[in-house]
């Protein structure tokens, strides 16, 4: 929604902040989430390849619990992005519905 006066426009567009969100979680939080996850992969790959015994189990055990905890700490910021954006949008909806009051 906006309103265009002479080239200049005011109001805000709530689908484009929505899309924004999603831009962020998908070729941000996603892309980082799987791409942690497939160099852990290869990293598997190539400690198998020089590394064995307990040692090099627990060193991939405590590199997927690492990995594990990033993720969700990458959501977790994600979501608090999301609601912050939330409150915004409510609050712009607010000024656009008392903006003008009707007569």
């Amino acid at each position: 929604m906006g309103l265009t006066i002479e080239g200049a426009k005011i109001g805000y567009d709530r689908s484009q902040m929505v899309n924004t969100l999603n831009h962020v979680h998908n070729n941000c939080v996603l892309h980082a989430q799987r791409q942690l996850r497939a160099n852990l992969t290869n990293l598997r790959a190539e400690v198998r390849k020089c590394w064995a015994g307990q040692s090099a189990e627990n060193f991939m055990d405590n590199m997927d619990h690492d990995v594990d905890e990033i993720c969700k700490g990458l959501e977790k910021a994600y979501q608090g992005l999301e609601g912050e954006f939330k409150k915004v949008l409510a609050g712009l909806a607010g000024i656009d519905r008392n903006l003008i009051k009707k007569r």
